[in-house]
């Protein structure tokens, strides 16, 4: 845990020292910049996710955590906008059945979802472990001691599959892990700790490990949107771009924005910007930067949200609860 708040501290003290702290971006004063506009106004898509099976493939006997990571999962990607859809019972087990024929031969299924999904989330735990850390008393040398201690750790891993349900084939797999840790001073020893306490570590090592995945799975069911208008930053270095993913779909402060453009039947970015603000009008601006991509970025240019992990992806975070707009 203490691993936890020396990065989230680190990831703080970046924003402070990038001078990334709040200031209102006044959009409505900025000029407007003219945009090329492309051949075609392109289609939006929205994305709807089923959570179709969160399984224990571990072999730890009366330790369930499934639920725990279900709802641990759940509670990360709808804060982020996530378009989380439930089916029934019928619909879900051969939803599942098809997703077993493809993990054991490979292959698309022809198979085809009804229109309530086009996503599906499959995820496993399936290794847990406890591990002990004793670190005897140290005399200092101003005669004092540091006392003894024991470290409890609990480490979970698991995989998350990500499938298309429409037909169903798969998308990806996302390794997962996490850990939560918990410290006793003056002891002798490391005691054998209660199963309540062992259960404890384990299900927020279970939340941490879900919460590993949350970029993984975002960028692969992000929204596609496109650009609306423009205004040019008065100091000119940055264009700030409207487009048309909503705050309350996931186009938050910090979140970077990916400009795509259309090769070989695909869409593939060729600029990157991040939010900069949203109004209360649910509108988002993102602040591009580079020449190069500004050149060539046009009204109706196609435009995804880009979810990072690791540290930036903390900072990411960050800047989504804090960074106000004025407009």
């Amino acid at each position: 845990m203490k691993q936890k708040f020396v990065t989230a501290g680190l990831a703080i003290l970046a924003v402070a020292m990038s001078g990334c702290l709040p200031k209102p971006v006044p959009i409505p004063i900025y000029d407007d910049r003219p945009l090329e506009r492309a051949a075609k106004k392109p289609q939006e898509e929205s994305n709807r996710l089923v959570i179709a099976s969160v399984v224990d493939g571990h072999d730890i006997k009366g330790v369930s955590t499934a639920k725990k990571a279900e709802a641990a999962l759940r509670r990360s990607l709808l804060s982020r906008g996530a378009n989380i859809v439930n089916i029934d019972r019928k619909m879900l087990k051969r939803l599942e059945e098809e997703v077993k024929r493809i993990e054991m031969s490979g292959g698309v299924s022809e198979y085809k979802l009804p229109e309530a999904a086009n996503l599906s989330l499959h995820a496993e735990i399936s290794d847990i472990g406890i591990d002990t850390f004793y670190t005897p008393p140290v005399k200092k040398k101003d005669g004092g001691y540091i006392p003894a201690s024991c470290r409890y750790t609990a480490n979970v891993s698991g995989v998350v599959l990500m499938y298309k349900v429409n037909p169903v084939e798969k998308l990806d797999a996302i390794n997962i892990s996490g850990s939560e840790s918990r410290l006793e001073t003056h002891v002798a020893s490391c005691r054998n700790t209660s199963p309540k306490r062992e259960l404890n570590l384990v299900n927020t090592a279970v939340s941490d490990a879900m919460e590993s995945s949350k970029a993984g799975v975002l960028n692969l069911m992000t929204d596609t949107g496109y650009v609306i208008s423009a205004k040019n930053d008065p100091k000119g270095k940055s264009v700030y771009y409207h487009v048309s993913l909503k705050p309350s779909k996931g186009a938050k402060p910090g979140v970077g924005v990916e400009f795509l453009m259309e090769f070989e039947n695909s869409l593939v970015a060729f600029a990157e910007g991040a939010v900069a603000c949203t109004s209360h009008k649910n509108a988002a601006w993102v602040k591009v930067s580079k020449p190069d991509a500004v050149s060539r970025i046009k009204k109706f240019t196609p435009v995804r949200l880009k979810y990072s992990d690791g540290v930036k992806g903390q900072l990411q975070d960050l800047r989504r609860q804090i960074i106000p707009c004025n407009n």
